[in-house]
């Protein structure tokens, strides 16, 4: 749960200082526009924005980086966001956020 087995993901494991808990949830997320939504009942509910470039129909996006997720990254801005559980409760409504597509192959 904190990057054992390698991979990219391993490096998440400096993020994590002690596993709470783990549950098995129904997650949401959909796209709307320039928006993406994200749900998980009773716990998360939040949306996340694209930040417009100098073209109005594109997105402020840093390309060609050595990023170890995806090269392109998509930056963004949190709207109301609020995460609620293991007795934590937390606002993150908006901070910056960046987006990516993610392709992970063996």
């Amino acid at each position: 749960m904190k990057g054992e087995l390698g991979g990219p993901p391993t490096v998440l494991g400096i993020l994590v200082g002690q596993v709470i808990g783990v549950k098995k949830v129904p997650i949401s997320i959909n796209r709307d526009g320039k928006n993406w939504k994200v749900e998980i009942p009773k716990i998360i509910k939040g949306t996340v924005g694209t930040i417009q470039g100098s073209d109005p129909d594109s997105d402020v996006v840093i390309t060609n980086t050595n990023y170890w997720i995806a090269p392109d990254v998509h930056i963004a801005q949190s709207g109301k966001n609020k995460y609620r559980d293991y007795g934590r409760n937390w606002e993150f409504t908006g901070q910056s956020a960046e987006y990516m597509k993610v392709e992970w192959a063996a």
